[in-house]
């Protein structure tokens, strides 16, 4: 019975705390719980792929626009300058880092949906990333657009070149690539040419 109650009470007292945690302090946890435990990892792994199953070109799409578009150009000047270990920083470098800081952060998720199996998310990531910087090219109300007119291209260069590298052999995805381009990004067709041409030489 005394058992029972300790149990109860590690209980509430775990539930109560999970909500104090950051982002950090939760993974640790997590990744303890799911070494320990097979049917904690067989859980964290179902409820992971039912978030992934939420994934769509157009909701990551959204979010990477919005992300740019929130980018300040007050925050640009700020940035450039003089800097403090020496040297000058132009507005329009400032501007790219900015931008590059966003990006890569979508990236980098489109990196860990490799890593973790989900190659399908991989891809429909990848999409949204793309319609993300179509939109901002075409569409940005912030004032920094002005410093950053042909970046968005060369990130979706990045983008593209990033995932063949990745998935050099998988034809079918591939071919759905190609047909998402060619059906949603307008004028980029061009891009997924050079990449394909690319990984078709082994380059």
């Amino acid at each position: 019975m005394a058992k029972t109650t300790q149990n109860a009470e590690d209980t509430k007292r775990g539930r109560k705390m999970v909500v104090h945690l950051d982002g950090h302090q939760a993974l640790q946890i997590l990744s303890v719980l799911v070494r320990k435990s097979a049917s904690t990892a067989a859980a964290a792994a179902r409820i992971a792929d039912e978030l992934f199953l939420q994934i769509t070109p157009e909701e990551v799409g959204e979010r990477l626009f919005q992300n740019l578009d929130n980018l300040e150009i007050e925050d640009c000047w700020d940035a450039s300058g003089k800097q403090r270990g020496g040297g000058y920083l132009d507005p329009v470098d400032a501007a790219y880092d900015m931008m590059a800081d966003v990006v890569e952060e979508f990236i980098y998720d489109m990196e860990k949906m490799h890593d973790m199996g989900n190659h399908a998310e991989e891809l429909l990531t990848l999409e949204g990333i793309l319609l993300g910087l179509q939109q901002f090219n075409e569409e940005a109300s912030t004032q920094i657009i002005d410093y950053l007119q042909d970046d968005s291209e060369s990130f979706a260069h990045d983008a593209i070149g990033n995932w063949f590298k990745r998935n050099p052999d998988d034809i079918e995805k591939h071919a759905q690539l190609q047909k998402f381009i060619e059906d949603q990004i307008y004028g980029w067709s061009s891009i997924y040419k050079y990449h394909k041409e690319r990984n078709r030489k082994g380059s």
